[in-house]
């Protein structure tokens, strides 16, 4: 599939080079072309260009423009550095560097800079600058974006972005898109900066962790063989709790809602009020009651008593999955008969019948001289029903039951 090309389907006139990006679906591609009629034969561009591909529909957008589309007055993506674009997963963000003073507001540094382009609302915003906004002294370019848009690395030879930057050579830094900080990584983890240059850095999907390469021999113990090495580093300003909720979003099914946390079993609901976390068809309590997982769907269709019915088949028909003599098999055969130590003939035993797990509580209306009275039973471990109680009101009197 041709990608340099224009929504009709014409090449590009100009040379369109280095290895682009491509979102996770395949539908979108950042790359950097000389060509200056791939936007809808437009011949206002010049220089390089970065460019976003929109493989489904064909459409191709200008990412090196202003917030006001504007075209970058200088080369971008391709400033001597070579260094494709980013794109985040969905392909809505593009990173790149540019020479162009005319993408944002207030750019009089001359100097290369970096960008992120916001496709969906056409914002362009400026990465290389400090925590404050203020504007680099130097180059920056080899930009990296996490899969959200929210985290960019880059290498930077300036020496203003943050404080103590003494070591002449390229830095590695992060800017939280969010916040707007930025933090220099090519540091030892006592916070003390790199003896050589460090370069290249490339940033985890997920904005956790940082790789980059480096001449700096101080980052690590025995560190001796007088050349570059890759290194790793984490994200010292990652937010590990988007929502402030307390749980960490790779374990928030909900990362941007603190009223919610999580949902096992993807049903829309969180797990604190979920009856069925599985979403197996046991109730939470039931699964619990009978030391099954109520997080493992699995422990519905099995047999825990191996009397040939699953354990959800028990749960629905009401009898116990631990035990095998009662099953949905035998559900409608006689399994005790309980009689009132002291029954007699007219007392409507069984007149009420109420049970709870192990507990049975059984009225006898016409009982004790037709006051009444109840009989409680509390099932063993072997299945049989023993009294435990008759209990009768202090002030019966016939007829008032």
């Amino acid at each position: 599939i041709p990608v340099s090309v224009s929504q009709s389907g014409d090449f590009g006139g100009g040379d369109s080079r280095e290895v682009s990006s491509v979102s996770d679906d395949g539908q979108y591609v950042a790359f950097i072309s000389y060509a200056d009629n791939i936007h809808n034969g437009d011949s206002g561009l010049a220089g390089s260009n970065v460019f976003l591909k929109n493989l489904q529909t064909g459409e191709v957008t200008v990412v090196s423009s202003s917030s006001s589309g504007e075209y970058g007055d200088a080369n971008s993506g391709n400033d001597g550095y070579y260094d494709s674009p980013g794109l985040t997963s969905d392909g809505q963000y593009v990173v790149f560097q540019s020479s162009a003073s005319n993408l944002v507001a207030n750019d009089n540094n001359g100097v290369i800079d970096v960008f992120v382009k916001n496709t969906h609302t056409g914002e362009t915003q400026r990465v290389s600058t400090d925590s404050n906004g203020n504007e680099s002294n130097a180059d920056s370019h080899y930009p990296s974006i996490s899969s959200d848009g929210r985290y960019v690395v880059f290498q930077s030879s300036a020496n203003n972005l943050v404080s103590g930057d003494n070591n002449t050579g390229d830095d590695v830094f992060l800017k939280d898109m969010e916040t707007g900080e930025l933090v220099r990584l090519s540091t030892t983890e006592n916070g003390i900066e790199g003896n050589a240059g460090s370069t290249r850095p490339q940033i985890s999907g997920n904005g956790r962790f940082v790789v980059f390469t480096s001449y700096a021999s101080n980052f690590v113990p025995g560190d001796t063989n007088n050349d570059r090495d890759i290194f790793l580093t984490a994200n010292p300003i990652f937010d590990f709790d988007t929502d402030d909720d307390g749980v960490d979003d790779v374990n928030d099914f909900f990362p941007n809602d603190n009223t919610q946390a999580g949902d096992h079993d993807n049903d829309g609901i969180d797990s604190v009020v979920d009856p069925d976390d599985d979403n197996d068809g046991m109730p939470d309590s039931f699964e619990t009651a009978n030391g099954f997982n109520p997080f493992d769907v699995t422990d519905a269709s099995i047999d825990s008593d191996r009397d040939g019915f699953s354990n959800d088949s028990e749960f629905h028909t009401g009898t116990d999955p631990r035990d095998p003599g009662i099953n949905p098999g035998t559900i409608n055969t006689l399994h005790h008969k309980i009689l009132a130590s002291d029954g007699t003939a007219y007392d409507d035993y069984g007149s009420s019948v109420a049970v709870s797990g192990d507990t049975a509580i059984i009225g006898a209306y016409a009982h004790d001289a037709t006051s009444g009275s109840a009989y409680v039973y509390v099932r063993d471990a072997n299945g049989n029903w023993n009294q435990q109680a008759k209990l009768l009101a202090s002030d019966g009197a016939a007829g008032d039951y």
